[in-house]
């Protein structure tokens, strides 16, 4: 394995995981999101209404950040090393690891699906014993935060399996997507 191979499995392995932040980061701004509206729409205090305005910038900047990162550590690995100069003063080194890559970004979404397991069932159900405890504290508007959470959980429940269970796939995807830079790359520097 050369440098520049270790360096593309390792920033793989990053994107994978921003990626994750970056699906976690979706569901909290929604929420912030509409718990803002709410406040705005029950209270009718316009003074929230810059608070909403700045918190909704600043999220939905942060996901933009983190969807940008992880699309260049997963499908533009070979940018991202050339711009860190990453491979640079290894002169001609090789590591013995007799793994693939295509083996290691397998094993890391399946831990990803796995780690999304273990962290959004006891999210889900700590949201669900939350949900059913807490009094509608607004006649009108039976909006209650914890709903957004139950749904979110619910659905990085469903995401997980999909992951474990179609790692294949979704690495054939990106190998794909990533040859396909790579070759765009080459073309452009000849």
């Amino acid at each position: 394995m050369t440098p520049r191979s270790f360096w593309a499995i390792v920033i793989k392995i990053l994107g994978i995981n921003v990626f994750y932040v970056c699906i976690t980061t979706v569901w909290h701004t929604t929420s912030v999101i509409l718990s803002y509206l709410t406040i705005i729409g029950i209270l009718k205090q316009n003074d929230y209404l810059l608070y909403f305005e700045i918190t909704s910038v600043c999220c939905l900047l942060l996901f933009f950040v983190y969807l940008f990162m992880s699309y260049c550590f997963i499908l533009k690995t070979d940018w991202v090393i050339n711009q860190l100069k990453l491979d640079k003063g290894y002169e001609d080194e090789r590591f013995e690891f007799n793994i693939q890559q295509s083996t290691i970004l397998k094993i890391t979404i399946c831990i990803v699906g796995i780690l999304m397991l273990i962290n959004n069932i006891p999210a889900l159900i700590d949201e669900i014993i939350y949900y059913f405890q807490t009094p509608l504290k607004f006649e009108k508007h039976a909006y209650n935060r914890n709903t957004v959470y139950v749904i979110t959980d619910t659905i990085k429940i469903i995401i997980a399996p999909l992951l474990i269970l179609y790692s294949t796939a979704i690495t054939r995807f990106i190998n794909k997507k990533t040859k396909k830079t790579s070759v765009e790359a080459i073309r452009e520097t000849s």
